[in-house]
């Protein structure tokens, strides 16, 4: 995993999965120390330099064109150390292609 990365996941539109669908969605949560050093808005704030700035609803940041959601936001990660089912919030960023939210 790359420093500072905690989860990856990656969602496939289609139903053969990633036999035969196509990337859809990327997510990445971060760690409990990169969310320490840098929070949501920061992150959020760092992508808006280069993408302008953003759309803010329900605590999502998020940017869109043609083809691509763009999100920063807090997601739920589970915490063992907190004691079962415990979940702790991680800075995240997602990629979404704009198909999924045409639907």
């Amino acid at each position: 995993m790359p420093a500072g990365v905690q989860n990856i996941w990656l969602g496939f539109d289609g139903l053969r999965g990633f036999l035969g669908g196509e990337l859809a969605e990327i997510e990445i949560v971060y760690d409990a120390d990169f969310t320490h050093k840098k929070p949501a808005d920061a992150l959020a704030g760092d992508v808006a330099l280069v993408y302008g700035p953003p759309h803010h609803t329900q605590g999502r940041f998020w940017w869109a064109d043609q083809n691509t959601v763009m999100r920063v936001f807090y997601a739920e990660a589970p915490d063992p150390a907190q004691g079962p089912g415990a979940v702790s919030l991680r800075t995240a960023f997602q990629l979404v292609d704009t198909r999924l939210f045409n639907r």
